[in-house]
């Protein structure tokens, strides 16, 4: 028999800036049960936030969605989940025939749910998804906004994302190389040419479903719980100007404030805004940051990135070089500079002078 157990609301804490900051989802530990869930039978489920998290980290998703279905009602985590398995593609829907009163063709019907299988062989349909994503944000459980950002700034009516394969279709864009004195490509998914190409192909493929000022509601509100993710896409909307005036002043303070909470992603950003003449051009900083994040692996590109980064160094002074390495010590735990090893070091976000 299904096992009911007390379930504790999300609490909403204090971060050390003085944000309320709400905790992601439950630990898996934290389930009374120790049996895993590949061990426990769908009638022995124990019926607790910590359990589903325990089944969906383990890949039983038909499990962790007995589990939420369970919990629905009053719990805005249960509610996140089941958007996140609609999102997947573990749950789908059925075709629709009427959509907003309209009867529709089976292209369309395609169309609006982009002709993927679900895993239970029905169509995946992302719109069930934001219906429990807001519901889960209204129950208080507000790491569901980011989810709902990401849907609407990266059109995720499709599985395909933003400019992900751009370093592959991208024209170059070149730079002069300092030591040589000549013009190496370089290109980078921070590149405004690499951003509109892969803008106007998941247009062109997909059709316009972006809407910049939900996306840009949602990420709001997961970045005032502090979130680096949330942050992050914030600057690169300000960056770009995506349905924004363009504003590099803001996307800055935005790549600052996600690295500052832990995005490790943001980084690199803040290495480019800084090789930037407007709004504070600091090339010891680009370098240093850009530095720190091939260090650790924070950028995809490895070989371009690290073309970027030794150009950064072709442009400095021996003195600004030292005090750069003063920056990439105090980004890195345990830096050594004679044992760089790409990828072995971690960010020290409290020292780091981002």
């Amino acid at each position: 028999m299904l096992k009911i157990y007390n379930v504790i609301p999300p609490l909403m804490i204090l971060s050390a800036c003085g944000a309320s900051s709400e905790p992601g989802p439950s630990d898996p530990e934290k389930a009374k049960t120790a049996a895993t869930c590949a061990e426990t039978s769908a009638g022995d489920l124990e019926i607790s936030l910590p359990f589903a998290m325990r089944c969906f980290n383990e890949r039983h998703y038909d499990k962790a969605a007995l589990i939420w279905r369970e919990l629905e009602q009053s719990e805005g985590e249960a509610n996140w989940g089941l958007g996140e398995l609609y999102r997947m593609g573990e749950i789908g829907t059925d075709a629709p025939s009427i959509v907003n009163g309209e009867q529709i063709t089976d292209d369309e019907a395609r169309f609006i749910n982009f002709g993927a299988k679900s895993k239970d062989g029905r169509l995946v349909d992302k719109r069930e998804a934001i219906k429990y994503y807001e519901k889960a944000i209204s129950l208080g459980f507000r790491k569901a906004a980011e989810d709902l950002g990401s849907i609407y700034y990266w059109s995720e009516w499709t599985d395909t994302k933003s400019n992900y394969g751009c370093l592959k279709t991208a024209e170059p864009v070149y730079r002069i190389n300092g030591a040589t004195g000549e013009m190496d490509p370089i290109v980078t998914l921070s590149d405004a040419s690499c951003h509109q190409l892969g803008l106007e192909r998941r247009k062109r493929e997909w059709g316009d479903r972006l809407d910049y000022k939900k996306a840009i509601k949602y990420f709001e509100i997961s970045a005032g719980e502090g979130s680096p993710f949330a942050l992050r896409v914030l600057g690169d909307i300000y960056n770009f100007g995506d349905g924004v005036p363009q504003d590099l002043r803001k996307a800055l303070n935005y790549y600052r404030d996600s690295a500052k909470n832990g995005g490790v992603d943001a980084i690199w950003n803040l290495s480019r805004q800084y090789a930037k003449e407007i709004p504070e051009k600091d090339l010891v900083k680009s370098y240093a940051l850009g530095k720190v994040a091939l260090t650790v692996r924070a950028v995809d590109g490895i070989s371009d990135v690290n073309k970027i980064v030794e150009l950064d160094m072709s442009s400095l002074r021996i003195d600004e070089i030292k005090e750069a390495e003063k920056i990439i010590k105090l980004c890195l735990v345990d830096y050594d500079a004679d044992r760089p090893d790409i990828g072995n070091y971690k960010v020290d976000f409290e020292n780091c002078e981002f």
